[in-house]
Order: structure tokens, then C-alpha cells, then sequence
């Protein structure tokens, strides 16, 4: 049997301490469609799926994925962000449905309404260089079980309702690039509309540290062109906003947001490469450390892993 879900709006909420929230214009992101732009007392970031979103065809049973790369700046938005908890509680009218007179099984008669298994739905973050992997390997949230109320054929429920992001999720949040995947599984087979996908995001409180300098160590690159060696980096703040910083390696530059004793940040070299990452200092012993993805864009199909272990400011 088929049934039509009219529209499916995926809200993935990011409530954090604090209620100083933006909402992302979607045309600066690249996504379709209409929506909201400016700065918004709502708490709620709505980032549209563009043409990726419409008229999807879900079998029961059978996982299907559409992947959102997003970019944006971080500071026009009021990041740098902190420490975030994911709340669907509040948000679980996502589904619209239009039923279609379901068969009943021999020998019964139709009764009281009820309520029925929608099907799961689950989100995965990554740094946009593991656009390819996304899926497979981001950051999980989910799975999340989806019920659906016969009478009205609205979604009544949904479990967990909330669960805590991660460190990492934020990190990748504050570079301000990353690529999201949404993996629904029906009950039914369904044409759906992934129209959006939300983010409620919180303003860092934490000062952050100094982190100007340079800074010099070992590093080791993983994936399928794998190379190791000595680095030394420049790390350069915003003498008026110290929550504003960029960094040169070599002929490559980096840009991002400091929260605390971690910077997030984007760039590579143009025409070779992208990397993004988070430089993370240990206010005790003053050592710092930096981990990254990275994809070339030259055509030679490199990807993998960077750690900078051990990083001595000079």
C-alpha cells in the first residue's frame, strides 16, 4: 500500500545554556527553497534542503539518505557555540499525512483510532571533507522512533526526545563547514518532502584564551595518501575580539571561532586541498593539540585524518 506523507520537516534541535540563538538565512547557505533570514528571537537555525529534499521515494523498511553540505559564517550568526543538548520533545509535528483507506485485516471491523509506528529517523554530522563518509560515519544522533497518530495523522510521539550533543558535533559546528546526512526509514512506502533541517544554537560564554603564536610539533596524516613530518603554524586573533582567529601553515590558511580553549576552523590551499579541524589548548601545561579531516580538490582523490599532537608555542 502507499500513503503520502505531504511534508516531512526534520527539526534537529541544539539547546544549549544559554538563549542567544540566530536563524541562518538559507539563500547564504545555499539551500532551496524559501524561509526565514536574519537575526531571530525564535532559537531556531532553519536550513533548507533545496531541490536534494523534494518528492523522495521511501520503500518500507529500506533506509534513504539525502545529504546537505552547508556553509556559513559563524560570526555573523552569534558563534562562536558551546556546550548544546538536542530537544525534539517540544518539536514532533513534523509529519503531515494525507491517508489513503488502509485495508483491515479479515474479520475485523474498523474502531477506535489508534496509534501507529511511523518508521525511524536518524542524523549524521561531519566536517564537509567527509562529505563521502557522512552517512557511514559522522557524528550519530538517532535512531529516533517515530509514531504516528491514526485520527489526525500527525506524529504524536517521538523517542528518545532528547539527547546530548557532542564535543565533536560542536567543533564541526563552529568551523562553519559541514555536511549533514538524514537516513529516514518508513514503516510504509511514502513519497516524502525533506523540506529543512533546524538547528537551536547557543552563544559561547566561556572567554577565550590566547592562543596567538607559533606553534611547532609532529604531525601525521592517515587516509589513502598518508605522510607525517614536522609542522610550524601561525595563529593570529582578533586583538578586538579575541573569539575571531585565523591561521597560516605554510601556503595554506585557516579561519574559524575560539570557545574557550578550543579554536574551529576551515581552509586549505586553493585549488589543492580543504581542511577543517579544531586546535584545542591545554591551559595547564600549555601544550597545544590539533586534529582535522582533509580532502584534496586537485583530482587526486586524497582524504583522511590529521592529528598534530603535541604543539609548543614559541
Amino acid at each position: 500500500m502507499m500513503q503520502r506523507l505531504q511534508s516531512l520537516r526534520v527539526v534537529f534541535l541544539l539547546i544549549g545554556l544559554v538563549s542567544v540563538v540566530v536563524v541562518i538565512p538559507i539563500g547564504c547557505l545555499g539551500g532551496g527553497g524559501g524561509g526565514s533570514s536574519g537575526i531571530s528571537t525564535t532559537g531556531v537555525v532553519t536550513v533548507g534542503t533545496g531541490s536534494a529534499g523534494k518528492n523522495i521515494s521511501l520503500t518500507a523498511g529500506v533506509p534513504t539518505q539525502v545529504v546537505k553540505t552547508l556553509n556559513y559564517n559563524v560570526s555573523r550568526f552569534g558563534g562562536p557555540y558551546e556546550a548544546l543538548t538536542i530537544d525534539l520533545s517540544a518539536h514532533i509535528p513534523w509529519i503531515d499525512v494525507t491517508p489513503v483507506p488502509r485495508p483491515l485485516p479479515r474479520g475485523t471491523t474498523a474502531g477506535k483510532a489508534s496509534s501507529r509506528a511511523g518508521g525511524n529517523m536518524s542524523i549524521r554530522i561531519a566536517r564537509e571533507e567527509q562529505a563521502n563518509t557522512v552517512c557511514s560515519s559522522g557524528e550519530l544522533y538517532g535512531p529516533f522512533s517515530i509514531t504516528i497518530d491514526d485520527s489526525s495523522s500527525q506524529v504524536n510521539d517521538v523517542q528518545p526526545s532528547s539527547v546530548s550533543a557532542t564535543p565533536a558535533s560542536v567543533d564541526i559546528i563552529n568551523s562553519g563547514s559541514l555536511v549533514v546526512c538524514v537516513i529516514v526509514t518508513p514503516e510504509v512506502d511514502a513519497t516524502v518532502d525533506l523540506d529543512s533541517v533546524s538547528f537551536d544554537l547557543d552563544q559561547c560564554t566561556t572567554p577565550p584564551v590566547n592562543m596567538a603564536g607559533t606553534w611547532q610539533g609532529p604531525y601525521s596524516c592517515g587516509g589513502n595518501c598518508p605522510e607525517s613530518g614536522n609542522v610550524s603554524l601561525t595563529i593570529t586573533q582578533d586583538p578586538s575580539d579575541m573569539s575571531f582567529a585565523s591561521y597560516t601553515d605554510g601556503i595554506a590558511s585557516y579561519e574559524g571561532t575560539v570557545c574557550g580553549n578550543r579554536f574551529s576552523f576551515t581552509g586549505g590551499v586553493s585549488g589543492d586541498y580543504e581542511e577543517s579541524g579544531t586546535f584545542i589548548l591545554d591551559t595547564t601545561t600549555g601544550i597545544g593539540s590539533k586534529t582535522s579531516s582533509y580532502e584534496s580538490v586537485d583530482g587526486s582523490g586524497c582524504f583522511g585524518t590529521c592529528s598534530d599532537p603535541t604543539l609548543i608555542r614559541n
